[in-house]
């Protein structure tokens, strides 16, 4: 459920993302924009 919420978000945020499935454990990346800051 929580999972199907932020796939939602980012799909929304229209934002890269990716899951990895590496020993037993989901990766979850996302490709933020890159944001200046000082």
């Amino acid at each position: 459920m929580g999972l199907f919420v932020v796939k939602s978000l980012l799909e929304h945020e229209k934002l890269p993302y990716h899951f990895e499935m590496q020993d037993d454990r989901l990766t979850f990346f996302i490709r933020y924009p890159k944001v200046a800051q000082d």
